[in-house]
């Protein structure tokens, strides 16, 4: 399977992380119950998080499945190596369940492949995300790589699709928030839209070298 990340409104980040704590089935890949517990207990009292990303990064922490995913989370940053940390442990845990994982794009996004016939390759990789913390710190890391700030998503998506020529000038955050509805279907869009839509979604300020 493959995942491609577009630009994520942070809002959507705390309402995802916080929703991400999931049953794990037999066979799958599972937190000790005691670390499990722990980690997901409402008593867990977060740190008092600053900056552009305190609030995504409290409700990570509250989400968290493990001790070790709130140790990276509790300073409120995360450094290269706790990244490549995480990297390694999502890479152990497909393989563990027979899936090979391609590496992350600079957006975040990835390629799996193989797994055991019939197996649900897509919760297999969800169960593994949330264990090891790659659907928190993974996606904190990208999101503050590509927006330090935390800048207003359909602002600089906007902003993005003008300098790329696909939408004129003057074309603004409410333009681009009534129209980010429409584009479901990429087969509905020219090549020059799809692409620069595809471009402006995985790094909309240009910062993650993948012009």
């Amino acid at each position: 399977m493959s995942r491609w990340l577009p630009a994520v409104h942070t809002s959507a980040l705390v309402l995802t992380v916080a929703a991400s704590l999931c049953a794990c089935s037999s066979g799958s890949p599972q937190s000790s119950p005691d670390e499990s517990s722990s980690a997901s207990s409402s008593a867990v009292e977060a740190p008092d998080f600053e900056g552009p990303y305190a609030a995504e990064f409290a409700s990570a922490y509250a989400a968290a499945s493990s001790v070790a995913v709130r140790d990276a989370l509790e300073d409120g940053e995360i450094t290269d190596a706790e990244y490549a940390e995480m990297t390694d442990q999502f890479s152990s845990c497909l393989g563990d369940q027979g899936i090979e994982f391609g590496g992350f794009n600079a957006d975040g996004g990835f390629q799996t492949t193989g797994g055991a016939p019939g197996a649900d390759v897509e919760s297999i990789v969800s169960e593994c995300s949330h264990q090891v913390g790659e659907d928190s710190i993974g996606a904190l890391y990208t999101l503050m790589a590509g927006n330090p700030e935390n800048q207003d998503t359909a602002t600089i998506m906007a902003a993005c699709l003008v300098e790329r020529g696909v939408e004129p000038a003057g074309y603004g955050a409410d333009d681009y928030a009534a129209d980010v509805s429409t584009w479901g279907d990429p087969t509905t869009m020219t090549d020059d839209f799809a692409a620069a839509l595809q471009a402006c979604n995985s790094d909309p300020l240009g910062l993650l070298g993948e012009q």
